[in-house]
């Protein structure tokens, strides 16, 4: 797949892949394993700071744990991001996190 010019950090995004009505994410399922797009809850959570490896683990359970139960969706076909900005990028309140 072609790099896009002008989006950061796009060579670490999963590659989303149309296939008539369904899609696969490299890296993400088997290649004969195919989620149909309109049965796929995609969440994305934003943080400012950085998170741990684990408790990103425990946030991506806990997230799919909750919607796969209340939206009836099979756990596999829910894809999760997480973004972690810089406490200097967000603020609250007209002051910067960083400077809290």
């Amino acid at each position: 797949m072609p790099k896009k010019a002008g989006i950061p950090g796009e060579d670490r995004l999963p590659q989303i892949v149309t296939i008539g009505s369904h899609f696969e994410i490299a890296g993400l399922f088997p290649a004969d394993s195919h989620v149909e797009i309109t049965a796929m809850p995609y969440v994305n959570i934003r943080v400012a700071g950085t998170l741990s490896r684990k408790q990103k683990k425990k946030i991506v359970k806990g997230v799919t744990d909750v919607i796969s139960r209340v939206a009836d969706k099979p756990r596999e076909s829910i894809i999760i991001f997480i973004d972690e900005d810089s406490r200097e990028n967000v603020a609250a309140g007209g002051v910067l996190l960083a400077d809290k």
